[in-house]
């Protein structure tokens, strides 16, 4: 990523630094694309070398007998340091379809090659020495680089984006590909990416916490470009209150959403998901109340360690959910300092909104009903908007280098403001999680501006600012329940006079879902008005414990559900009068 990081692009006022030319369509199709059987068959009639032909679909040896099906090599490729040689073939299956496979050479040597194909439909009646001399006795194949991760590559001629199913973004669309990965996973897309954006992307306004999801995932790729190594957010929350929902609707950013793993994943599956996922999200649900203390260790050790027996440092962003907030645990463990904590590890509430991780229900009558929509829109559209957003990155990444770093270190004073905390009160590893933040919100507004994300914008930067406002203070100490007390009181005082009276109220003022009240004991605020007030949300917890707000007795709420003269029994934040005023 050096390019992106050394040419640089001035910015001027009223310019519109993210809005790179758009090459996305030409950059997410497969560099090597699925060839149909009769293709196949006319490639493998065309190249086969002395000693073998091709009769009645079969490909045979000179005498006739019949070795295998149709097979053919599309290219050897070997890793920078001269290792790794392997080669990728195209077979029939016993469905007639054509199916792709990278294959060892080493593996040619005994069966472990044939089972592999076997495994995927392939017919061979042969030796497996045949196989052999006719995969390695091929000519004119052309040669690639290999690489045993996804992410981003650096080819002879180019940047290159490798997903985790093989496919090389910022490839030229011709064969041959400039560079192979040796274990893909299978192609996980379904649906539209205009499908995703209505049943997924357009029920995040109004939800804080989707949005954020979203755009973590977004900010993967970038991370590397800005600089960073890592980062993990942490959703946590007790009960089910939508926190592996959000893990979803991030997971179907690139991939199916049935691919989030649980933290109970071994060690050795981690290192092969870490091949998947450098550069990209590794997201992971249900943390334990005992997780594993090595599984604890290699997670917060990533970006400081050498991964896999080739020495490469993953990059990428951690999403993952537990009930428990995750640098407790790690602090328990005594795997890292404090200070590599306090930077790298976000922990977030997910139970702040007024249907757990939520605060909108876009209609629905409950949070399952809408729960459930998003669960279906997601199986139904997903893997469009990763691949999107990184075609339109390759698009400008010589710009990219130029405005990224600019864009960052405004974003984090935009939300600093939004926390009501000077940035330059954040020092040290602090600043690291913070810039960690603004890239998440950066990624957000890029994708916005490039027509991915059905938004309006700014929608990323509200986001992130109200979630930085309930995890700064906490932080640092800068924001304290006794300022937070304060300046709910002065809001009060300054706006008595929208208070109404609930005994005076008529039935027109109760359907008015942004009017607020009062009665002898009680002031009633709406969301709108909390979120005013710097830290009250982050606070929250601490201001029931004193008395200043009384919820309800809902659970996975702070709020007061309203009583039954209100038809559609609002919830509002329940403020003593006598601890404020």
């Amino acid at each position: 990523m050096n390019d992106m990081m050394s040419n640089g692009m001035e910015g001027s006022a009223g310019t519109r630094p993210w809005s790179l030319a758009a090459q996305s369509a030409d950059l997410t199709e497969p560099a090597l694309r699925m060839l149909t059987m009769e293709e196949l068959e006319d490639r493998v009639a065309s190249g086969l070398h002395s000693g073998f032909k091709l009769k009645a679909g079969f490909i045979c040896d000179m005498d006739n007998t019949r070795i295998c099906d149709l097979i053919l090599p599309l290219r050897w490729a070997r890793r920078q340091d001269g290792s790794g040689y392997a080669v990728e073939v195209a077979f029939a299956t016993r469905h007639r379809s054509v199916a792709r496979m990278v294959l060892e050479n080493v593996a040619l040597n005994g069966s472990r090659a044939i089972a592999r194909l076997a495994d995927h439909g392939f017919t061979m009646v042969g030796q497996s020495s045949s196989l052999k001399r006719l995969l390695q006795g091929w000519r004119n194949v052309p040669d690639a680089l290999r690489t045993d991760r996804s992410g981003w590559l650096r080819t002879s001629c180019e940047e290159v984006y490798m997903r985790a199913d093989g496919t090389c973004l910022g490839a030229c669309p011709t064969e041959p590909g400039p560079a192979l990965l040796a274990n893909p996973r299978p192609p996980q897309r379904a649906g539209t990416l205009a499908g995703w954006q209505e049943a997924v992307a357009r029920p995040a306004l109004g939800n804080d916490l989707m949005i954020f999801a979203i755009c973590a995932a977004l900010a993967a790729p970038l991370m590397r470009p800005a600089g960073m190594q890592t980062g993990t957010f942490h959703l946590h929350g007790k009960g089910p209150i939508g926190k592996s929902h959000l893990a979803l609707i991030a997971a179907s950013v690139d991939h199916a959403p049935t691919l989030r793993l649980s933290w109970t994943i071994d060690t050795e599956r981690l290192d092969r998901l870490l091949e998947q996922t450098c550069d990209g999200l590794l997201d992971l649900d249900c943390l334990s109340e005992n997780p594993s203390g090595r599984l604890l260790e290699r997670l917060a050790g990533l970006g400081d360690e050498a991964v896999g027996p080739h020495d490469w440092s993953w990059h990428g962003i951690r999403l993952s959910t537990g009930e428990r907030p995750l640098s407790n645990l790690l602090a328990q463990h005594r795997k890292i300092v404090a200070a590599a904590v306090t930077s790298r590890v976000i922990d977030i509430a997910a139970g702040t909104g007024s249907y757990g991780a939520f605060q909108t229900l876009h209609g629905h009558a409950d949070a399952d009903g809408f729960l459930a929509a998003l669960r279906q829109g997601a199986e139904a559209h997903h893997g469009h908007l990763l691949p999107a957003f990184i075609g339109q990155i390759l698009a400008g990444q010589k710009a990219l280098g130029g405005v990224l770093p600019e864009r960052i270190a405004a974003m984090a004073s935009k939300i600093c403001a939004r926390a009501d905390c000077p940035v330059t009160a954040v020092e040290g590893p602090l600043r690291e999680a913070l810039r960690r933040l603004a890239l998440v919100a950066v990624a957000g507004e890029m994708a916005i501006t490039f027509g991915l994300l059905p938004w309006p914008r700014g929608s990323a930067t509200e986001a992130l600012g109200a979630i930085a406002a309930r995890w700064l203070p906490g932080q640092d100490g800068t924001v304290k329940p006794g300022n937070v007390v304060r300046r709910l009181a002065a809001f009060i005082a300054e706006n008595r006079d929208v208070f109404s009276w609930l005994d005076a109220g008529s039935e027109a003022d109760r359907a008015d879902p942004e009017r607020s009240w009062q009665d002898d004991t009680f002031i009633y605020l709406t969301a709108t008005q909390a979120n005013l007030i710097p830290g009250f949300r982050a606070l929250l917890p601490e201001l029931v414990k004193q008395g200043v707000v009384a919820p309800g007795d809902e659970r996975n709420s702070w709020k007061w559900r309203m009583g039954r003269q209100f038809k559609t029994r609002p919830r509002y934040y329940r403020i003593r009068k006598d601890a404020v005023m």
